[in-house]
């Protein structure tokens, strides 16, 4: 089963729930904190979740963050995760190839004044050969994961875990 609710306010039973994604949820929430405790209080003992949220104050913009009320550095990420009671297990940037080309866009934003340089929405469907290109880029990504936490990237993604009894 899976339950879609506000997440200041999960409408589910203490300790009743084997994993929650947070797939960029935290950022939107004023108390941040608040979300990730009510997070905690969901999950069984030793049940799991999954965060991602978006990184980088210099990569804020108004059309894309619109709902939102920060972008994250990894250890504001962790402190939030850590004083919900979850234990973290792994941590790292993602989105590292895209990082400089995002930047890069943001500072153009900001230089000419317009809400978007690039257009956030599109109507037809993303060319298939640019998804692969990024499918791959990501799969790179993954990999490297594996060994070692990427320095910078467009989001953060955080596995946590409530300790068992």
């Amino acid at each position: 089963h899976h339950v879609v609710a506000h997440g200041l306010n999960l409408a589910i039973r203490s300790e009743s729930v084997d994993c929650v994604l947070a797939l960029d949820v935290l950022e939107h929430y004023r108390d941040d904190e608040l979300g990730a405790r009510e997070i905690e209080r969901v999950l069984k003992p030793g049940g799991i979740a999954i965060f991602m949220v978006p990184a980088f104050q210099i990569l804020w913009s108004p059309t894309t963050d619109l709902t939102h009320y920060r972008r994250y550095r990894s250890r504001q990420l962790r402190e939030v995760v850590r004083q919900s009671g979850l234990t973290i297990h792994k941590h790292s940037y993602y989105g590292f190839f895209l990082f400089f080309p995002q930047l890069l866009v943001r500072l153009l934003e900001r230089i000419v004044k317009k809400k978007a340089v690039v257009p956030i929405y599109v109507s037809r469907e993303p060319s298939p050969p640019i998804n692969k290109a990024l499918l791959f880029l990501y799969r790179i990504e993954m990999w490297f994961m594996r060994f070692l936490r990427l320095p910078l990237g467009g989001g953060i993604v955080c596995l946590a875990q409530k300790k068992p009894r």
